[in-house]
C-alpha cells in the first residue's frame, strides 16, 4: 500500500486509499503486537458501524467485531461510569464534523466489578475515522493522576487509596495496614463498599457516626463545592490499633482529565505526635521547680469549677517571711523550702481539688466542696499546723509558717476567676496583717 506516512499517537498510520484489514501495514501490525494494551478499529459514518481491525483478542470480545449503530449498542450493553455515557455518545455523533484528530477517555465496569479506563484517539478520513483504542487501566495505576498525599511514603502511613467520588469508585495504593483497612484482596471496589467496611473497624459509636456522616459520598462532594479541600477525623477506637490514635484524611481534588471530584484518602498513625504534644503540654503547664501547675495552667484547669454552679473555695497561700529566708540561707535553700511546701500541698489537697504555683512563694488551691465554711476553715488550719511540723522535721536550717486568704465562689457566690482572685489576694493581705500563720476568708471572718 502506498501513501503518506504519518505518526498517529505512536502508531504508524498510512493515509490514502481504502483502509481494510487485509492491507494493514506490517509496521502497524508490529506496533500492535508489541502493545497488547492497544487495538485498531474503523468507525463508518454512514451507518455508525464499528469494525474491529487488529489488536488483542480482549478488545474484540469487549468492543465487538462488526457492529452497526455502535455508540447506542455499546452504551446500552456496557456499564459505563456515570457522566461518561453522554460524552461517549456525543463523541461518536460529532466525529464526522470533528477536527482531523480528536480523543475521548471513558471508564466502565466489568462483570467482575473491576473498572477499565479506555482512551480512543480518532483520526478522521473521508467517510470514516480510524480509531486507536488504548487500555489505560494499567498505566493509570502506575503513573497516578494525582500527587499522592505525603503520608503515603511516610512510615506512619497505614493505608492510602484514590477515590472517584462521582463514579463511587476506590483504588488501593498502599500502606502498612492496607489489608485490614481495605478489607479485601481486590485492588478496586465501590467506595461505598469500602466505607461500610471501614466503619465496621470503629468501635466507638460517636466516632463511627461522625465518620459515617462526614465521609459519605455526598458529604465529601458538598465539602469540595463549599471550598473545603481537607476532611479529616482523629480516631482512637480502630479495633486493630489498640487505643492508638490515627487520622483519616480525605484530600479533595479534581481530576483534570475528566473533571470528577476525587479524594486521596489516607489513614495515618498520629500517636507519636500526640505523645509529643502531651509531653510538651505537661512541660508548658508545669512549674519546673515544684512540679505543680503554673499560674496559667491553674487558671485553665479551674475554669470548669467557675461554670458548674456548685460552691467551691479558692485559696491563696504563701510562706511567711520568705524573703528573709532567702536572704539569710540563700535561694537554693529557699527553693528546697518551696518544694517541701508544694509536696505537702499536693498530698493534702491534690485529690480534693487543683493545686498550682502562682509565682514566688505564693500557691493557689481550689477545693471542690466548699459548702461548709467551718469544715474548710478547720482543714486549712490543720494544714498550717502540719506544715510547721514538717519544716521542723525536714532538716532544713529554718522553720516556716504559711498565711492563707480564702474566698467562696460558685452557687453561693457567682463570680469570675479574676474577681475571685482579687478577693483572695486581699484576704491574704489581711491574714498577714493579723500576725501571719493565719487564714482569712474574704466574706466571712472571725
Amino acid at each position: 500500500m502506498s501513501g503518506e506516512k504519518k505518526y498517529f499517537n505512536d502508531a504508524l498510520i498510512f493515509r490514502g486509499g481504502d483502509f481494510i484489514e487485509s492491507i494493514i501495514p506490517e509496521m502497524l501490525r508490529f506496533y500492535l503486537s508489541k502493545n497488547p494494551t492497544s487495538a485498531l478499529a474503523v468507525y463508518h459514518f454512514k451507518d455508525s458501524r464499528f469494525s474491529f481491525v487488529d489488536g488483542n483478542d480482549s478488545f474484540s470480545s469487549f468492543f465487538g467485531e462488526d457492529i452497526s449503530h455502535f455508540p447506542e449498542a455499546f452504551v446500552s450493553e456496557k456499564h459505563l461510569c456515570p457522566g461518561d455515557k453522554s460524552s461517549f455518545l456525543s463523541f461518536f455523533k460529532n466525529l464526522e464534523t470533528a477536527e482531523e484528530e480528536t480523543s475521548l477517555s471513558f471508564s466502565c465496569y466489568l462483570p467482575s466489578g473491576s473498572r477499565k479506563l479506555f482512551e480512543i484517539i480518532a483520526k478522521k478520513e473521508k467517510d470514516f475515522s480510524i480509531l486507536l483504542i488504548n487500555d489505560k487501566t494499567e498505566s493509570r495505576s502506575k503513573a497516578r493522576k494525582f500527587q499522592l498525599y505525603q503520608a503515603v511514603v511516610s512510615e506512619r502511613s497505614l493505608a492510602c487509596l484514590e477515590i472517584d467520588l462521582i463514579d463511587n469508585f476506590a483504588i488501593l495504593t498502599g500502606g502498612k495496614e492496607k489489608d485490614r483497612i481495605w478489607g479485601t484482596n481486590r485492588d478496586e471496589m465501590y467506595y461505598t463498599e469500602f466505607l461500610n467496611h471501614f466503619l465496621s473497624l470503629i468501635d466507638d459509636d460517636e466516632e463511627r457516626e461522625n465518620a459515617k456522616e462526614q465521609f459519605s459520598l455526598q458529604s465529601l462532594i458538598n465539602s469540595y463545592k463549599h471550598g473545603q479541600k481537607d476532611v479529616g477525623i482523629i480516631f482512637s477506637s480502630l479495633n486493630f490499633l489498640k487505643g492508638k490514635k490515627c487520622r483519616a484524611l480525605n484530600q479533595l481534588v479534581v481530576n483534570s482529565q475528566n473533571g470528577h471530584i476525587c479524594s486521596i484518602f489516607s489513614v495515618i498513625n498520629v500517636s507519636p505526635f500526640y505523645s509529643k504534644i502531651e509531653e510538651l503540654t505537661v512541660i508548658a503547664d508545669t512549674d519546673p521547680s515544684t512540679k505543680l501547675y503554673n499560674r496559667y495552667a491553674f487558671e485553665k484547669k479551674t475554669k470548669p469549677f467557675f461554670e458548674d454552679g456548685d460552691t467551691h473555695v479558692l485559696l491563696l497561700m504563701d510562706i511567711d517571711n520568705f524573703k528573709d529566708i532567702n536572704d539569710q540561707y540563700g535561694h537554693m535553700m529557699g527553693d528546697k523550702g518551696l518544694c517541701l511546701l508544694a509536696n505537702l500541698l499536693n498530698k493534702t489537697f491534690g485529690e480534693r481539688g487543683i493545686v498550682g504555683r502562682y509565682g514566688g512563694d505564693e500557691f493557689l488551691i481550689v477545693l471542690k466542696d466548699g459548702s461548709d465554711f467551718l469544715k474548710t476553715k478547720k482543714t486549712v488550719q490543720h494544714f498550717q499546723e502540719e506544715i510547721k511540723e514538717v519544716f521542723h522535721k525536714s532538716g532544713l536550717p529554718f522553720d516556716a509558717t504559711v498565711s492563707c486568704g480564702a474566698t467562696f465562689f460558685g452557687k453561693r457566690a457567682r463570680k469570675s476567676y479574676e474577681t475571685a482572685f482579687r478577693e483572695v489576694d486581699k484576704a491574704l493581705y489581711f491574714a498577714k496583717s493579723c500576725g501571719k500563720n493565719y487564714v482569712f476568708f474574704y466574706e466571712i471572718n472571725d
